[in-house]
């Protein structure tokens, strides 16, 4: 269970990051973060959230159902 956040949040960041799809950069003076997405067209835009979604979005929600699990155990 520990390894589902690595699977679906890690991983998928350093893939959209080693793919120059998205960018992370950190402001000096003011230590923020600022994510930004690059495309070159519209349709690259379309087809990767497209499989990002396929590929990602059920493990995340498999996951949060764990998680919620977990702690509505914990709780009762």
């Amino acid at each position: 269970l520990w390894m589902l956040p690595i699977i679906t949040s890690v991983f998928p960041t350093f893939l959209l990051v080693y793919l120059n799809i998205l960018k992370i950069t950190q402001h000096e003076t003011t230590n923020q973060c600022q994510i930004s997405y690059t495309y070159e067209s519209n349709m690259q835009a379309m087809y990767i959230f497209y499989r990002l979604g396929n590929v990602f979005l059920l493990p995340i929600s498999i996951s949060l159902a764990c998680y919620i699990t977990i702690y509505a155990d914990l709780i009762r």
